[in-house]
């Protein structure tokens, strides 16, 4: 016993009515993106102004602070785990995507931390000066590469195992 369905039925289901739909759904979507491209900026300006701290030798005393980072990127580690992993998943690949999930994570905790750290104790140097013009537009930069990246990642992969 089948299900008789009519095609026009479904057609209408599944399109917006009015253009007016399309345009809210769209700017919920660029909302989105609008609010992921800040945070990501921020994350990266912050990382290279920690790069800064940590070049110039203003960065005190980061031993104290490496646990912390150590204690995130272990989390990070467990999370991108439990995340990615499936019956039907490779191990190595798993371990292979944690892995590198948890040297992004140390990478960027340590130095953003780092440079929230100095922009709190130098604000001058970084919120006043033209340099932070110049870390906030490599952090632009930054995300729209990553961005890139991540859109074209087969790409990228096959390219390089053609190398």
């Amino acid at each position: 016993m089948g299900f008789a369905v009519e095609p026009e039925a479904m057609v209408r289901y599944r399109q917006p009515r009015s253009r007016s739909a399309s345009r809210d759904a769209d700017s919920v979507v660029y909302s989105r993106l609008g609010l992921l491209v800040i945070a990501c900026t921020a994350a990266l300006t912050l990382s290279f102004v920690g790069l800064v701290s940590l070049a110039t030798g203003d960065a005190g005393n980061v031993g104290g602070r490496v646990p912390f980072y150590v204690l995130g990127t272990s989390l990070a580690f467990v999370a991108a785990i439990l995340t990615v992993d499936g019956p039907r998943r490779d191990g190595r690949a798993v371990l292979l995507v944690a892995g590198s999930v948890a040297g992004a994570t140390f990478v960027m905790l340590s130095l953003g931390a780092e440079g929230l750290r100095y922009t709190v104790t130098h604000p001058e140097t970084v919120l006043v000066s033209r340099s932070g013009l110049y870390l906030v537009a490599a952090g632009l930069i930054g995300t729209g590469v990553g961005y890139w990246a991540l859109r074209h990642w087969r790409e990228l992969m096959t390219t390089f195992r053609a190398l």
